[in-house]
């Protein structure tokens, strides 16, 4: 027995989830993403305001170099950082929709003593523990981050009651190597 599967059952119960992904769940990854990177959240937040602000008010001050261009750019830049957060969640939804077949956003998740079998729309993927570089809860996921920006998404609504979520937080506890509660 190695140090992966020390102190380990070999007949887990499977875990078995079925959800739907939506619009929360892609904006939580993309907050998680960017604590990974080092930025803080609203410092990420200001600095993205500030160059869709900025670069909106300089291309439209570029068409026309006159005062009155020079006021509606201002106007725009102000507008568009206020506006920011919702363009941002517009922004997920529609790559969402771009990116995903509505189907493919049904999950369907068996988590094993192995290996998690994920099953969206027709395709199917089977991912080994080992290859999960950090697992992360949160007040309402769980992410099982197969690279710095790719992570496979658990919201936990998805469980029906808390021993589920309990056997499948022990279940990455157990099988990956960096798992962190967050905040």
């Amino acid at each position: 027995m190695d140090a992966a599967t020390a102190g380990r059952s070999d007949s887990v119960q499977p875990v078995t989830l079925l959800y739907r992904l939506n619009e929360d769940d892609l904006l939580a990854l993309n907050a998680r993403v960017r604590v990974l990177l080092n930025l803080p959240g609203w410092l990420f937040n200001l600095i993205m305001r500030l160059i869709a602000s900025l670069g909106s008010a300089i291309a439209v001050w570029s068409i026309d170099r006159s005062a009155n261009t020079l006021v509606a750019a201002g106007l725009l830049g102000v507008v568009i950082f206020a506006a920011f957060p919702r363009l941002m969640r517009y922004s997920v939804r529609k790559r969402a929709n771009a990116t995903y077949k509505p189907s493919q956003l049904d999950v369907r998740l068996v988590a094993e003593d192995r290996s998690i079998l994920l099953e969206g729309g027709e395709n199917s993927s089977t991912i080994a523990w080992s290859s999960i570089e950090r697992g992360e809860e949160t007040r309402a996921h769980f992410f099982l981050f197969l690279t710095r920006l790719q992570a496979v998404i658990v919201p936990k609504r998805a469980f029906a009651d808390a021993s589920g979520m309990d056997r499948f937080r022990q279940m990455i506890a157990e099988r990956v190597k960096d798992f962190v509660l967050v905040g």
